[in-house]
This record gives structure tokens, sequence and C-alpha cells, in this order.
């Protein structure tokens, strides 16, 4: 209740919610109506017209004489879909290998060598169908799931007894800071050369790449903080099972500072989302959002409503899921692209 009395109470939070709720029914909206096909409807009769201009375009048309509006619509889609499913998977994949790196260190882990085979073949062989396969979701989802079944089943119903101790902690922190050092974006453009084909399933798992070390750090720095505490330590002595330990007591107690988080990264998220479609990368040419239609602008400067709408929608957008969250972030250190 307190939190609803302070909503209720705060003007730019106030303005910031019904923001967020406009941009999410309108996006909902879009996916009941088949809005791709709408905006991507051409009346070549009807070019760069202003808005009001024609009963038809209340917000006016582009040079292909698609509408403005529909443009907008199908624009919150892709940007809520693109969003919310990227922060959804860096946050699991983050959230796992952020709790190996923090709960089993550098002298928890030991594993017998043909796990350490089975890793390195699992590893070449899905990052191999991640670029060049048409299902890259499903293999880089069944990477994850593979290395993760195998920490848990390390060594069970194995003869072979001889265990190499593994420095886990210390090679997590290793590739991340290798990949620190690369910019976000120019990882995004190395891989998309790689892809053979545009689909917006391609900007969703490279916009997830690039999250996963952001939530693995953040992950690793707050287990580290409560894998400590003695209700942990108690939970241990008690046997309970690593998962159980981890879904239980573990998430619970490191979840707002990486909430607070997450609405950074979908903010930052849709700048990528919109920088990509200006570019004309990633995003297959004929899907209308709000980068695209900013970068049709170009190329007739006297369309101000190609640049002022999507611009204006972008910017709105952004500033009300940072207002909207403002008060749980003022303590809180967070890290970008």
């Amino acid at each position: 209740m307190s939190r609803i009395t302070n909503i209720l109470s705060n003007k730019t939070e106030r303005g910031s919610l019904i923001v967020l709720v406009i941009f999410v029914v309108l996006a909902l909206i879009a996916f009941l109506v088949d809005s791709q096909n709408l905006a991507s409807a051409t009346d070549i009769k009807n070019i760069y017209k202003a808005p009001f201009e024609h009963p038809d375009y209340i917000l006016g048309t582009d040079g292909l004489g698609r509408s403005v509006l529909y443009g907008l619509l199908n624009g919150a889609k892709i940007t809520l879909l693109i969003a919310l499913l990227s922060s959804l998977f860096s946050l699991l994949i983050g959230l796992c290998i952020g709790f190996l790196a923090a709960y089993y260190g550098n002298d928890k882990l030991k594993l017998n060598i043909l796990s350490i085979i089975g890793l390195a073949l699992i590893s070449f062989m899905c990052f191999f169908y991640v670029i060049y396969s048409s299902y890259k979701f499903l293999f880089f989802g069944l990477w994850i799931f593979l290395i993760l079944a195998l920490f848990l089943l390390n060594g069970k119903g194995s003869k072979i007894k001889a265990r190499i101790s593994i420095s886990l902690d210390t090679f997590i922190l290793k590739v991340l800071e290798i990949q620190k050092t690369l910019p976000g974006i120019f990882i995004i453009l190395l891989f998309l050369s790689l892809m053979s084909t545009r689909s917006i399933w391609n900007v969703i798992l490279l916009i997830t790449i690039i999250r996963i070390p952001i939530i693995i750090r953040l992950a690793r720095s707050e287990i580290l903080k409560v894998k400590s505490q003695e209700f942990i330590l108690a939970a241990e002595g008690m046997g309970i099972s690593t998962s159980k330990l981890f879904i239980s007591h573990i998430i619970p107690n490191i979840m707002t500072p990486i909430q607070t988080y997450l609405v950074y990264g979908i903010a930052s998220t849709v700048l990528v989302e919109s920088l990509l479609s200006f570019l004309g990368l990633g995003l297959p040419l004929e899907v209308v959002t709000w980068g695209s239609m900013l970068s049709s602008s170009r190329q007739f400067f006297s369309a101000w409503w190609l640049a002022i709408f999507p611009g204006l929608a972008i910017f709105i957008l952004i500033f009300a899921l940072r207002k909207y969250f403002s008060r749980e972030s003022e303590d809180q250190e967070y890290y970008y692209i």
C-alpha cells in the first residue's frame, strides 16, 4: 500500500506509470490487429502526407505511403518483444552462471576428465550451430541446459574417480574482463555479419548475449554477500540440495538490485534496437520499427513527422522507465553497455 500511496502522491511517478501502461496496451493491441501488415501497407498516391492532411493517415505517411500511426504501433510491439525477451533470457542465464561463480568459487568445483571433454565438445558444437543454424535460440538454450546439467550431474555414475580442480570463479571473471574491453554494439555488429539471415530472434539473441555478463557480475557480487549469512550456512548444514538452496534461499535475497538493473537494461535495449533499425541491421527490412522510421526521415528532411513522432516515442518511453523506477535505483550501482 505504501508504494501505491507514493505513486499517487508523486506526479512524476504517476505520469510515468500512465505512460508505461499506455505503451503496454498499445503493444498488446498491435499483437491483436497484426500491425506489421498494416504498417507495411503502401499507398504510392499518398506519399509524404503531413499529419491530418489526409483523413486516412492521421499522423502522416512516409516515402512509400505507409501510415506513421501504424508504424508507431508496430514499433511499440517490436520494442516490447525484444526488450522483455532479451531481459528475461539474460536474467535466467546470468543468474545461473553468477551463482556457479560465487557458490563454487575456485576450489569447490572438481570435474573428471570426461566432464571436461564433454563440456568442450558441447560448447564448440552449440557455438557453431548458434552462428550458422536457423534455430539459434534452440541451440543456445540447449547449450546452457547441458552445461548446467553437467555441473549438477558431475561424476554421478562415472567410474573415473580422478578429479581436476576447476578455478571456475577466476575463469568466469577473466571471460567477463575480456568481454568488457569490447563495446557491446561492436559485438552485435560482429555477430550480425556472421549471420546469413535477418530475424528478430537474431537481435534478441545478440542483445541477450551482451546483457548476460552484466547480470553475471551483479548476481555474483550479491550472492557473495548472502552466501556467508547464517541462514545460508544453516541450510547447507541441513543438507539442502544446491538447486533448492539457489531457488528458495538465494534468489529471493538478491532480486531487488537485479530488478532495478533490469529496468535500466530495458531502457538501454530500446536504444540498441532503435540504433540497429536506424542503421538497417538485424531486423528484416520490411519490419517497421521506430528506428527504421527515423532512418527513413533522412531521405526527405521536410517530412519532420517521420523524425519527431518515433523520436518522441523513444524519448518518452525511456524517460518514463527511468523516472518511475528512480526511487529504487538511488542507492544502486549499475553497469551499462
